[in-house]
């Protein structure tokens, strides 16, 4: 599953049926929700994933793990951290801004 703020991010999940129920489900998206930790000066820490639902139906899992980051494309920079964050900030966003 992708993120749909940013789909370089995803997430991997199991359970029976999981794929099955999915595809009967008829919709190309879900509704996950995480437990999320961390705090408001060192921002997101981690994550679990406690439920999925597709078009209103609650689908039994197993568990899920990060897919983590993809991107096809090759980067080239200046391997200064700060200055990369200014030029490409998408890079450096993970989709769950749960601190705002």
């Amino acid at each position: 599953m992708w993120f749909l703020e940013n789909p370089r991010y995803e997430e991997r999940a199991s359970g029976p049926g999981l794929c099955a129920d999915l595809e009967a489900s008829g919709k190309p998206d879900v509704t996950v929700t995480f437990d999320v930790w961390g705090n408001k000066s060192g921002g997101l820490h981690g994550y679990d994933t406690i439920e999925i639902e597709a078009a209103g139906k609650k689908l039994q899992i197993y568990g899920s793990e990060s897919g983590g980051y993809h991107d096809d494309t090759p980067h080239f920079g200046n391997f200064d951290s700060e200055a990369d964050k200014r030029q490409h900030p998408e890079l450096y966003h993970f989709p769950l801004d749960v601190f705002p």
